[in-house]
């Protein structure tokens, strides 16, 4: 058995007793979230696919922890000086 559910904006194939790593979800771990955004279901030769989401399907998930990345620099260049400074620009 496995659905394609909507969380928070993202399409994720899910399937029981998988651990999936999702951006921005609310909840303290250990809590519990309901998410009824199902777009698919599958269960062997049977698939149920909703107009836009399956009627009466949710999903039950646990949140186990909360990750974060690593710390990203950002550097901003104004390409437009490094180009005058390679033409040779000369002001007066």
């Amino acid at each position: 058995m496995y659905a394609i559910v909507n969380i928070n904006g993202i399409q994720t194939r899910i399937t029981p007793d998988e651990v999936i790593s999702v951006p921005r979800l609310t909840g303290e771990p250990g809590k519990k979230l309901t998410f009824d955004q199902l777009l698919l279901v599958g269960d062997g030769d049977r698939i149920a696919v909703g107009q836009p989401y399956v009627k009466g399907a949710s999903v039950t998930v646990e949140v186990l922890e909360h990750l974060r990345g690593p710390k990203l620099r950002i550097f901003n260049s104004s390409g437009v000086a490094s180009i005058d400074a390679a033409a040779g620009i000369v002001t007066s």
